[in-house]
């Protein structure tokens, strides 16, 4: 048996309008790790090293450097260019075997404007200004999954900025 006329087409207005919603909620979705990436890594200056980017990389680049094991993961100390990069161990983070935080006390880094020297309530504005919310501890302001942070004795020592896969907040290690 066949739809009647009014059928179809009101099958047919509910079908595009249904389409409709789902194109808007996707077109105006919140931007995704991948694209808060490429905005923070327009905006985070450290030189030579990039989050994201391997391990291996980072080693054949600056050599093996202080290595530090952790909770979850590793880091590898560089002193002498003022920097400390962590790798994440647990198999199942998204970004396994890759830069997943950079430290710096490096003078010339920068993030989202701040630099080390910079007055904290300067730098916080900064951030504030760049999308980050503050966090609930003292110097660190989170925007989606990265996470920010600001130390010093009365002005900015060192900042460093991470990803946190939301999958895993609640693993313990």
């Amino acid at each position: 048996m066949g739809k009647s006329r009014p059928a179809v087409f009101f099958s047919l207005i509910l079908f595009f309008a249904g389409a409709a919603v789902i194109f808007t909620l996707i077109s105006l979705r919140a931007p995704g790790a991948e694209e808060q990436l490429r905005e923070l890594q327009r905006h985070v200056k450290t030189g030579e090293v990039r989050l994201m980017m391997s391990e291996e990389e980072v080693v054949a680049m600056w050599g093996e450097g202080g290595y530090v094991p952790g909770f979850g993961g590793h880091m590898r100390a560089y002193p002498e260019k003022g920097v400390s990069l962590s790798f994440p161990d647990d198999t199942d983070h998204a970004w396994y075997g890759k830069v997943v935080r950079i430290e710096t006390a490096h003078p010339e880094h920068e993030l989202f404007g701040v630099k080390i020297g910079d007055a904290p309530d300067a730098a916080s504005a900064k951030l504030l200004q760049s999308g980050f919310q503050y966090a609930e501890t003292d110097g660190v302001y989170v925007r989606g999954n990265f996470r920010a942070a600001l130390s010093g004795n009365g002005k900015v020592e060192r900042m460093s900025i991470g990803y946190e896969d939301p999958r895993l907040k609640d693993r313990v290690y």
